[in-house]
């Protein structure tokens, strides 16, 4: 398409380029305006002699062409998308968890997720894995496994709970 594109375009400014010298040269009289015409018949023919270069085939597989490049960037932008609604819902999720901790007096913990892509088209939690410094209570390690059960639908057997071994 460049090369048709290329020769279409030097062939309209040729055609212009001989209409203005031999408008120019031509003097005043009844021929100048019988060149003016064939001149400007000489740039509109140029203009024009680009429709017949493009097949109908030609472009339909340029079309198909730009549409499969469309549909790749689209799944590429997709997919990015996807990662960085994970991103910000292992966020949320760990933030959640975290500020609820607190709440119950457990300190200095972290949290892993796994995710699933629902069909909604959103990230769901679907299990945790909870490392802390120190032993939780009994009670207030029972309260975040169930507000984490309530609020992010991961059962109590699909939460790991374990305490970081410090070396001494």
């Amino acid at each position: 398409m460049t090369s048709v594109f290329g020769r279409w375009v030097i062939s309209v400014i040729g055609a212009s380029v001989v209409s203005a010298v031999l408008a120019s040269i031509v003097p005043e009289s009844r021929t100048k305006r019988t060149v003016r015409l064939a001149c400007g018949m000489l740039v509109v023919s140029a203009l024009v002699s680009f429709i017949p270069d493009l097949s109908l085939r030609e472009l339909r597989e340029k079309y198909q062409r730009y549409e499969e490049e469309a549909e790749d960037y689209t799944a590429g932008v997709k997919n990015e998308n996807k990662r960085f609604l994970r991103i910000i819902m292992e966020e949320e999720c760990a933030a959640y968890i975290s500020d609820k901790a607190e709440l119950y007096g457990l300190n200095s913990l972290s949290a892993e997720f796994t995710f699933e892509w629902n069909e909604g088209g959103w990230w769901r939690p679907t299990a945790v894995s909870i490392v802390m410094d120190e032993a939780p209570s009994v009670n207030a390690k029972q309260k975040l496994s169930d507000d984490i059960e309530k609020e992010l639908g991961i059962a109590p057997e699909r939460q790991s709970w374990s305490v970081h071994e410090r070396n001494h």
